[in-house]
């Protein structure tokens, strides 16, 4: 009765012997190709090492050293840690956002307005006196600038050249150069018609956002008419001059992209000039033109 359970036994041995076979063939199987796959990762850590290493100088300031990269073992599918705490691997970061840069030249476009003041002085050698007169200007302007920024930290130098058409013009038609030996009634217009602007800027920067002051120098030129009303006879006489003087200002500039810059600026130019006399019957002597601009203009430049 004893020797059926022991044959028993013997067969289930025997036939569950060459399934235990094959589980510790696929078994040895699996252990080798994770081994495998280990010396690979291995070959590819150091690697990466030695990269980091070139970058970094040879090794003087190193990002990660390999005493510090822990090493990893495979299991099935999923890479394990082997420095003993799953908290030792960060957590990917997110990327910060580039910041834009100031620097660079740059080619743009302006348009505004102006409003301003023309006083004028004659001195004549047929006049006892100085002839005085004062006119009030307005008008549009327009024009191109050209210019080149570097930024140092949220500091931003620069300089600038602009050319700008305008129509600023004036009339004074109450008193204009009242002189008491020429009766008539007259009329005096000045426009100024062009003005080129030479300017340094420094400003403070904040990302896509630019705020500065500028000074420099400008040069203008400038028509100015007087007019005797006589019914008979009118006379007129036109003078035109070229004017200079310091110019100064601010503005604020916003980077739409990396390219397109929109802005506002404000300038003032005290404009001084000398030509011939404008209101002397006699047309002889010296004449002092003196020309006051305040100018709004908005701005779209392009970075290069």
């Amino acid at each position: 009765m004893r020797t059926i359970p022991f044959i028993s036994l013997i067969c289930l041995l025997t036939l569950a012997a060459p399934a235990q076979a094959d589980t510790l063939e696929t078994v040895v199987a699996r252990l080798n190709a994770l081994e495998a796959h280990n010396q690979r990762l291995a070959d590819e850590n150091a690697a990466l090492k030695k990269r980091v290493e070139r970058l970094e100088g040879g090794g003087n300031h190193v990002v990660a050293r390999a005493a510090d990269v822990p090493s990893v073992i495979v299991t099935g599918s999923a890479v394990v840690p082997t420095s003993g705490h799953l908290s030792d691997a960060a957590p990917p970061q997110a990327e910060r956002p580039r910041s834009f840069s100031w620097s660079g030249a740059y080619a743009g476009v302006h348009a505004g307005g102006a409003r301003g003041d023309v006083a004028m002085q004659e001195t004549d050698l047929g006049v006892p006196f100085d002839l005085r007169d004062d006119v009030g200007t307005s008008g549009a302007v327009g024009g191109v600038q050209v210019g080149v920024n570097r930024q140092f930290g949220n500091l931003v130098v620069g300089a600038e050249l602009g050319l700008s058409g305008a129509n600023i013009t004036g009339t004074n038609d109450t008193a204009c150069f009242v002189d008491p030996f020429v009766p008539l009634q007259s009329r005096c217009e000045s426009r100024v018609n062009w003005l080129v602007t030479a300017l340094a800027r420094v400003g403070y920067a904040h990302n896509r956002w630019l705020a500065y002051a500028t000074a420099g120098w400008s040069i203008a030129g400038a028509d100015h008419t007087m007019t005797f009303d006589d019914p008979v006879t009118p006379l007129s006489n036109r003078q035109s001059d070229v004017l200079d003087g310091f110019t100064y200002g601010a503005g604020a500039n916003y980077a739409l992209t990396d390219h397109v810059i929109l802005g506002m600026e404000y300038l003032h130019a005290d404009l001084k000039g000398r030509g011939a006399v404008l209101g002397s019957p006699v047309l002889l002597g010296k004449a002092e033109r003196d020309v006051d601009l305040d100018l709004g203009r908005a701005r779209l430049d392009f970075k290069f």
